[in-house]
Parts: C-alpha cells; structure tokens; sequence
C-alpha cells in the first residue's frame, strides 16, 4: 500500500474485505481472521405478565475467533509500536522542525538549529518566563476560563469547542485535572439549585398548567392525529394511556442477554508457515442477567474445553495443555458475577465466584526455546517507558480523621469473593519431550482457594477507635492445599500415586498453608498500612536419596536451553533526557503560588512522613528432610535427617526504610546409619530461638537516615543462642562419601559450566561497574554487622571416644 497514491487507498481495503459466501483473499495474511455471527432479538411489549419472560432477550452467537501470529507480523507490531513512541516524543518539538528538510550533510546547519531551538525554548525560556507575573496572571485567567466553559460543558450549554482546546493546549494535565475538580462541583451544584427551583414551582403549575392537546410531535413538527389513528398507533407499539408503569419484583430478570463463542483458535506460526503453537477454545458462553427493579446484574461465564499443542517434531505433536475432567459435559472454568445479589445470608453489594477445574501442563522443550525466540525483539528497536508518564496519578497522602473513616466504613463496596483454582500440575520430562519411557519431574500445586471474610456490621458514630481501625480493611483469606512434588521414572507411574499422601516417589510430600490479606480502604491515610499479610505454614517434608539427587540432576542437565542472542549495549548519551518527573499532589500544586508550564511538570518534593505501606508476618512450624540411600533390592535406608522448628519473619516496608524480623527455632541434625540410636550432629535447647535477625535497609534521601539510622544504609543484627556441634569420624566419612558420590560423571561437567559462567559474569560486571556502581558520600556507610553469640560447643570423637571439645560463651 505504500506505493499506491492515496486516492486508490479506499478502493484498495475495500476490494478487500471478506464476505460471507465468497473465499477470503490469498494475499491477505490475517491476525484477526473474518469473523461470522448470528442474532436474535426477542422484545415483549407487555412485560411481567408472565415473570419468566424478560422484556429484552438477545441470543448472539460468534461462530469463530481465529487470532493468527507470524514472526513477521510480530516484527513489524514492534516497529510499529517503537515507530509511535518516538512521534509522542517528538510532537512536543514538531514546531520547531523545518519543513522539506531530509537528513544529510547539505541540512546539518538546519538540523542543528532545530535542536537548538528545541531545548532552548522548552527548557531554558520556559523556566525563565514561568515566574514572570505576567505568566501568572494569563495562566490564572485561563485557568478560570477553562473551569467556566467546562461547567457549560457538563450542563450541556453547548460551549465554545474550539476555545476549550485552545485552552487545553495552553494548560498541562494537573492544571486540566484540577479545573474539571472544581467545575464538576460547580455543576453539582448548580444543578442542586434548578431543582430546588423546579421544586417550588411545582406547586403553581398543578393549579395552572395545561393538559394535552392530543398532538404528536414527529420529526419536530406537531400532527394532529384523530382518535382511530392513534388506537392503532398505540396498538402497534403496545402502547396503552391507562396502563401504569409497573413495579416488578426485585428477582424480574427484565433483560437477558445470551452471548455463545463456538470456537477460539489460536496460533503461533513460525517463519515457514508451520504452526508452533496451537491452542482450542471451545463452546464459551457468556449469560447477562439485569434486574432493574433491584439495580442488579447478574454476569455467568464458563468454556468447556481449553487445549494447546506444541512444535511438531519427528510426526508428534505434543500436547502443552490438557484439562482432567472426571465428566466431559463439565465446564473448565466457571464465572459467577453479581451486583446487588439475592437471597444472601449476609447483605453485599457485589459478588464473585470463580472456578477453575485441574489441568496439566507439560512443559516442551522445543516449543519453549522456539517461542523465546519467537518473541525476541530486534536489537534496531528500542521502546521507550512513555506510558507510564501518562498513566501518572494524582496522591495525596494524609491523615484520615475519624469521621472520614466512619464515613468510608458506612458507604464502601462490600464484596464478597469466592476463588476456587484447582491448580495445574507441571509436568517437567527428561531431555524436554515428553515420552513413555522418560523420567519426570511433576510439580502439582494442589488446590488454591480464596474466600472474603464479611465482618459484623457495626455503627461507625459508636464504635470505638480500635474497632474502627478493624473495620477500616477488606480482609481475604488464602489457602494453598496438597501442594506436593514428586520424581516418577514415567508418567504413567506418576498417575498412579498422584492421590497418595506419601509414596516412595514424592520428594515434597503434600502439605498446605494459609495466609490473610488485609487491604485498607483508606489507603491515603498515613497511620493505616495500606496492605497486611500474615502467612502460617505448618509442617514441610522433603524426602531425598542418593538415586533421586541423581535423577533430578541428570533430568537438569539434560533440558536445551534457549539460546539468546546478546543485544549490544548501547551507552547512554550525556544529553540524552531522563525520564519524566512525576505529577505534584493535588494538595501540594494547589497551595503553590505560580503554576506550572503546559509541556513540563514540576517535580514534587518527597513526603517526610514515613509512613507504613506494607506489614507482614509468616510463621514456618517445621522444617524436616530426611536423606536416604538406596540398596541393592529397591529399597531405601536413612542415612541422615534434619528438622528444623519455627521460622517466623515479620516484615515492615516504609517510606524511608524496609525492616525485617527473622527468628529461626531449635534445629537437629542426626546421623540415622549407626548401629544404634541415631547420633545427634547438631543440637540445641528445645524451647530457645537458635537465631534472631534484624535487618534495616535504609533510604538514604530519609529526613531521619541521620539522626535514626546513623547514616548506615544496611544494618544486620545476629544473634546466636546456643548450638552443640559433635563431629564424629565415622558420621562424618559417611556423610561425605554420601555427597561426593552422587555426582561421580556429572561434578565435572557441572564445575566447568560454573566456571564459564562465573567469568562471563565476572566480565560483565568489570564492564559495567563505571555506569552502575553509585558513589557512596564519605559519611554514610554500605553495611554494617553487629553479632552477639550466646553459647557455641564443639565436640570431636571417634565411636564412643571423646577425643576433645571446645565450648566458647559470650558476655
């Protein structure tokens, strides 16, 4: 298209466009393939004779989605979207660009000049002519002319268009922002008053008003219209002069839509037009129910089945995705959205149900490393973050008094959220291609739920304080159960005990854990944090052995990985312009004495308050592994076991700083491949904390990194209890001829690939240290470590012979 003239455009897109019946072009290559559908529109004239009859009902169905992706077509979206971000980049200087004036050594001196003007007229005149008094006073006078003809604009008063652009260049986004605050509330308000009006006139007109004449406007002209014709008038539209607007019961459904997709296809095709990914959705549906009488919407979704296939290799083509369904006729996934819902047990004002049946993902290694590169951008094109300057939002951080928060109480949104994800297993083959013979690791996460917890009501104006705080937040709860991994020598084996809780195949064994999220509803106020999350884990178990270390790695080693070609770093220019400062707050830019320009924003000045935007806390009961080893008939014996006693970390993420909490429990170590009872290598006292640790991370631009944190960006306190250490010989060649054997062809092969990484690594940041390394002030400090040690004891024996100890004790 770009070689035809533009007059040829029209008739060239016209010509084409696929039609029903005919074949679609050959030449065209489609994203979104020519779409068919069928509808049904049922209106019943007289509504609520019969309830199970809604006044509208629309039966829509789409026969085909077909979404199609070459690595072409993706090419050229990226240009397209780079080609774009560089225009809004360069709109703001178009004006200062000479006409006709192609690149090349004969235009330097334009070129030149062009930039010149540019920087010189967006940057430096504009500071220089922001604080004149005579920019105040326009930008003033056009703030107000803004508000005034925006107020006209809300009242529909028809406005002067062309004037409210012109002043919507001239001011920037906040400033624009800010008058459509004030002119809304001047709307409000001014419409509070005609009704006011409307109301004391309403009197007057029952004495005085007139009654109908009998005509009927049409197309802005008044027919007089004769009895007879307007009978059938009135017949014809089920019209009646006597009839009453009815009142239909909270539980009329009045408007039905029925929205059907028969088939989704996706897919992925590489170069040579071969499919790399394919995926099938089939028999989608989508259920509108409005009740208008009762303000409520009920929304119902659900698909049936979902399939994806990957690359073909050697005649196979693997599946990717796979639902397990114990019944067919059974929906993969249900939606279930209510406004204003009915017959609850607890009054809501909207509702979710979300379910989700198990599936299983196989992960295939060619159609993986085919997709990464698929996906990877050209090194010519560089997209540049703009979207996030325009997706900035006004904050304004503040302390909410307390009838603000009795007010948020009583008029928030109560939801009511119920998640329940039977959650995937991951299927991870030897060599990445799923056979019959091949060993897999699988990974299944169990079943997720999520549920809201709908607090008592209470009345706000005589609560108290603290239970006005524990109102202020949403709270959900999450639950994780049966999450379990296992190492199976097929997949077929795998099956067989997917349902077991413990099996000589699990590695992790089935276990579950809780956490409640509490979100504020007040998130602007500086004395609530704004999320809170506490976590509890009961009981991890991991069972390992010799054979199992080895099939882990050997199935490892043995995926392709996917080979990435390095882009070439392109440095920095000094000129190069940084990102775009933030918009000010609403509070802050409306106390300033002179605005800002319409093409820059000013910068807005940190909060000093430190406030709290994140606490949480997380407990781990237990922590046991057991390591085995395998003999010659299948069997395992222990070699070794490990258990280690509450983990618990409180987290608390500020302004200025980040602190976390860590206690870890009373841990053990024993050697189980003695003769006797087995010996304990690591002990310590069953009701002491084996380890405390506190870690500051501080933000050094903090008002208080001085005075509170010292001017220490890092801190870590640790402190040790107390540990008994038994070193003894025969345990000790035990455990270590245990380790070394388990990699007797792989450590090599594995030690050499550590080493070429760890060089590459070692060059790049060599390479990049001068850009990235940020110069610490001679005052502050980078880390620091303040360790306490209660009591250490080492004890050396060979069998039953003390061959000697240590024992240290701190102050």
């Amino acid at each position: 298209l770009a070689d035809l003239p533009l007059k040829k455009w029209k008739k060239t897109f016209f010509d084409g466009i696929a039609r029903l019946g005919d074949s679609s072009p050959e030449e065209h290559q489609y994203i979104l393939s020519p779409l068919s559908a069928t509808a049904k529109l049922m209106l019943n004239n007289k509504p609520g004779q019969n309830m199970d009859i809604p006044r509208v009902l629309l039966d829509f169905v789409l026969h085909q989605i077909g979404l199609h992706l070459s690595r072409r077509q993706f090419l050229q979206i990226i240009h397209l979207v780079g080609s774009f971000d560089l225009m809004a980049v360069n709109v703001r200087y178009l004006k200062y660009k000479a006409p006709n004036r192609p690149k090349g050594k004969a235009n330097v001196k334009l070129w030149w000049k062009y930039a010149y003007n540019a920087i010189l007229n967006e940057d430096v005149r504009r500071r220089l002519r922001m604080w004149s008094w005579e920019h105040i006073r326009k930008h003033r006078a056009n703030s107000k002319r803004y508000r005034e003809l925006y107020v006209k604009n809300i009242l529909d008063q028809k406005p002067n268009k062309s004037e409210l652009e012109k002043l919507e260049d001239a001011l920037d986004v906040f400033n624009i922002t800010f008058a459509r605050s004030l002119a809304e509330a001047d709307a409000m308000k001014y419409k509070q008053e005609q009704k006011e009006i409307k109301a004391k006139q309403g009197f007057f007109s029952r004495w005085f008003g007139s009654t109908s004449t009998g005509k009927v406007e049409v197309a802005g002209a008044s027919v007089e219209m004769s009895d007879e014709e307007k009978r059938k008038l009135y017949e014809a539209i089920g019209y009646s002069e006597d009839a009453k607007i009815a009142n239909f019961p909270e539980s009329y459904v009045e408007i039905k839509m029925l929205f059907k997709l028969e088939c989704l296809f996706l897919s992925i095709d590489q170069d040579n037009g071969s499919p790399l990914v394919n995926a099938n959705l089939d028999g989608a549906n989508v259920d509108i129910f409005m009740r208008p009488s009762a303000k409520g919407v009920s929304v119902r979704a659900s698909s049936s089945v979902f399939r994806a296939y990957g690359l073909q290799v050697d005649n196979v083509v693997p599946v990717l995705v796979k639902p397990q369904l114990a019944d067919r006729s059974q929906s993969i996934l249900t939606v279930e959205f209510d406004v204003n819902p009915l017959n609850q047990l607890k009054k809501v004002d909207q509702k979710l149900k979300v379910d989700l049946q198990p599936s299983e993902i196989v992960v295939d290694m060619p159609t993986v490393n085919s997709l990464v590169s698929f996906f990877q951008l050209p090194t010519d094109v560089q997209l540049q973050e703009l979207s996030s300057v325009a997706n900035k939002q006004l904050k304004s951080l503040t302390e909410a008094s307390r009838a603000l928060l009795q007010h948020s109480i009583g008029t928030r949104t109560l939801f009511d959220l119920n998640i329940d994800v039977k959650s995937p297993c991951i299927v991870l083959p030897e060599n990445g291609r799923l056979t019959d013979s091949a060993s897999v690791i699988v990974v299944d996460l169990g079943r997720f739920t999520m549920r809201s917890e709908l607090q008592e009501e209470i009345v706000p104006e005589e609560a108290s304080d603290e239970e006005i705080k524990e109102h202020a937040y949403d709270k959900f709860l999450l639950e994780m159960t049966n999450f379990s991994a296992c190492l199976a020598p097929t997949k077929s084996a795998w099956e067989k005990v997917r349902q077991e809780k413990s099996s000589p195949l699990h590695v992790v064994r089935p276990f579950g854990f809780e956490l409640t999220l509490r979100k504020s509803i007040f998130p602007t106020d500086t004395r609530l944090p704004s999320v809170k999350i506490s976590g509890n884990l009961p009981l991890v178990e991991v069972a390992l052995s010799d054979q199992k270390l080895k099939d882990i790695i050997k199935i490892g080693t043995s995926l392709p990985l996917p080979q990435i070609d390095a882009a070439p770093k392109q440095e920095k220019s000094s000129t190069q312009r940084g990102p775009l400062p933030e918009i000010p707050s609403l509070n802050t830019l409306a106390a300033a004495s002179a605005p800002s320009e319409s093409t820059d924003v000013e910068v807005e000045k940190e909060p000093l308050k430190n406030v709290t935007q994140f606490v949480g806390d997380f407990v781990i009961h237990k922590i046991a592994a057991v390591m085995s080893k395998g003999n010659a008939d299948g069997t395992e014996a222990p070699v070794c076991d490990f258990s280690l006693q509450t983990v618990q970390a409180a987290v608390t993420v500020k302004t200025w700083d980040m602190v976390v909490d860590a206690t870890v429990g009373p841990l053990a170590l024993r050697d189980c491949a003695t003769d006797g009872d087995p010996l304990e290598l690591l002990r310590c006292p069953p009701d002491a904390q084996l380890l405390t640790l506190n870690f500051v991370k501080a933000d050094p631009r903090s008002p208080e990194f001085t005075t509170v944190h010292k001017s220490v960006l890092h801190k870590l306190t640790a402190g040790l209890s107390s540990l008994d250490v038994t070193v003894e010989e025969h345990s000790l060649h035990r455990l270590i001829d245990f380790f070394v054997n388990i990699l007797p062809e792989q450590s090599e092969k594995i030690a050499e690939e550590v080493a070429k990484e760890a060089a590459v690594e070692s060059e790049k940041a060599i390479e990049g240290v001068s850009f990235h390394a940020r110069a610490v002030p001679s005052t502050e400090t980078q880390f620091a470590l303040e360790a306490a040690l209660g009591k250490f004891g080492v004890v050396v024996m060979s069998g039953e012979k003390n061959l000697g100890e240590l024992h240290v004790e701190g102050r």
